[in-house]
């Protein structure tokens, strides 16, 4: 009788461990699957700023040849008069103009890219803080791994050394370290 229950009581007690360790995957991989959601909304948001830098460019790269057409015209007709070379000089200035414009140009599109890059490295710390937070004490474990990781030690290494599985290093390295 008393045998019944110890293997009821043991039995119990595995069955709520186990069910524990279930909630806790389910409540990290819903958590992490919402912050990879989030990152595609950035990701579209960049695309779009993107298209839009390109389609100016085009239309800016389209206004320079036909400028320069037109200058190739007018140095080909071997212009005389005053008002030809006002028209080329002009033209000349229009070109700078041009030109000054689309460094202006690539100076905004270099400082939006700075920020994207920043807003991105943010969100990547960001994700990377909740993953420390929700991971608790198995955060200093992957810190101790990402060190030994970039010291350049292998997985058989680092498992030898902290005692703990080469599958757990490895699932350690693709979550976290990456």
């Amino acid at each position: 009788m008393i045998l019944v229950i110890i293997v009821l009581i043991i039995t119990g007690t595995l069955l709520i461990v186990l069910n524990f360790n279930a909630m806790k995957k389910e409540k990290f991989t819903s958590v992490l699957n919402n912050k990879k959601e989030d990152l595609t909304d950035y990701k579209l948001e960049i695309g779009k700023v993107k298209k839009e830098f390109s389609e100016t460019i085009l239309e800016l790269q389209k206004e320079i040849e036909d400028l320069k057409v037109k200058i190739n015209l007018m140095e080909s007709s071997n212009c005389e008069s005053r008002s030809e070379l006002q028209n080329k000089i002009a033209g000349e200035q229009l070109h700078i103009e041009i030109n000054d414009e689309l460094d202006k140009k690539d100076e905004i599109e270099n400082k939006s890219e700075i920020k994207i890059e920043y807003n991105e490295n943010k969100l990547n710390n960001e994700l990377k803080t909740s993953e420390n937070i929700k991971v608790g004490n198995n955060g200093i474990k992957v810190d101790k791994i990402n060190r030994m990781i970039n010291e350049g030690m292998s997985v058989d290494e680092i498992a030898e050394e902290l005692n703990i599985g080469k599958g757990e290093v490895l699932l350690i390295k693709e979550l976290y370290v990456k």
